[in-house]
């Protein structure tokens, strides 16, 4: 459009649609989406093959993660009784393989108090009429995890616990939505442990908040309790010397050897 100042008109000069500086500019535009677009599926691709990568081995390598540890011990991608790895599963009582409504002495399968413990006590002043044993770490039978992925499975010992902090970076973060923490090997395989909080009579604590996993070692100097792994999402401990109730629902995360 042109004003003509000696006629006082106005002109209307064809155009065509677009001129060459139009469609350079656009193609400009498209390909900054584009490497936008393709950045963030490529960073997302990265954090989905992280969580997703479970090592090489021979042992069914859908449910366990080779972490390249010093022991050769491999990692369950999930809690027992879930199907994802950022999926809460099922709480135990330690030395348990059921799934309870509420979690305390008197449906505890190795003792219905503190001090009158059947299985697994050092100490006579904790066993039922002073009773004692030498059991320091469970029992096949005893360990849900054998019970639900088989004999080559088992709920990890404090030492093993400590072998996974050891030799992994640990951060927290989420998982569709669920906070937890994911620790990485220098092999680049990962294993993400959901904030599944914990349970003691009908109540449960905690939940998206910390996380309390069980270990299969007694806490011989008290052993109405057991060693345990705890994190929220500024710290992580393990507890080996004062442990948890042996009777409170934790979280269950399974560990195998690996095959030669």
């Amino acid at each position: 459009m042109e004003y003509n100042q000696q006629t006082k008109t106005i002109h209307i000069i064809k155009t065509t649609p677009y001129t060459d500086l139009h469609i350079i500019s656009l193609i400009r535009c498209n390909m900054r989406h584009f490497f936008k677009v393709f950045l963030v599926v490529a960073i997302t691709m990265v954090i989905v093959s992280c969580v997703n990568n479970v090592g090489k081995n021979d042992t069914e390598p859908e449910v366990w993660v080779d972490l390249g540890l010093p022991s050769g011990l491999l990692w369950a991608t999930c809690n027992i009784n879930a199907d994802m790895p950022e999926a809460f599963g099922a709480h135990y009582a330690w030395g348990d393989t059921i799934v309870k409504i509420s979690y305390n002495w008197t449906n505890y399968a190795h003792g219905d108090a503190f001090d009158r413990l059947t299985k697994y006590c050092s100490l006579s002043g904790n066993g039922l009429n002073g009773f004692t044993d030498t059991l320091t770490i469970l029992q096949e039978i005893d360990d849900i995890a054998t019970e639900r992925l088989g004999r080559e499975a088992r709920i990890p010992t404090a030492i093993e616990w400590q072998e996974l902090i050891d030799n992994t970076e640990s951060m927290w973060t989420e998982m569709n939505g669920i906070p937890g923490r994911l620790f990485t090997a220098p092999n680049g395989n990962c294993i993400f442990l959901p904030a599944a909080g914990w349970f003691f009579g009908l109540a449960s604590s905690n939940k998206y908040s910390k996380g309390y996993y069980w270990s299969s070692s007694l806490v011989e100097n008290n052993p109405c309790e057991a060693c345990f792994f705890s994190f929220s999402s500024n710290e992580q401990n393990l507890h080996n010397e004062y442990g948890e109730l042996r009777c409170g629902g934790l979280s269950i995360r399974a560990v195998c050897e690996k095959k030669n």
